[in-house]
């Protein structure tokens, strides 16, 4: 999001910066979507169902701290003025 958003005017060592970022996130993102995956319950006792979502549970809080942790850092490269067009 950060390396197409119009009117940033990132310098080549922010781009740099958070591309290396970026790839990061995206081998995480794409590690915990596959064992979000292959936790999610298709069918069996109310236990083992119950045991299932909670491991999905795990994984969900896992990507959504990665999520905000990336987020972050990629952040942490731009200017004051950058950080205000890309924050609600």
């Amino acid at each position: 999001m950060l390396l197409t958003r119009e009117g940033l005017e990132l310098t080549n060592n922010q781009r740099a910066s958070i591309e290396t970022v970026s790839r990061a996130w995206e081998a995480e993102k794409q590690y915990l979507l596959a064992a979000m995956q292959g936790t999610a319950p298709t069918q069996g006792r109310v236990d083992q169902i119950q045991s299932q979502l909670g491991d999905y549970s795990r994984l969900s809080q896992q990507y959504n701290v990665a999520r905000s942790a990336r987020w972050s850092e990629a952040a942490q490269y731009l200017t004051p003025r950058q950080l205000k067009l890309v924050t609600p």
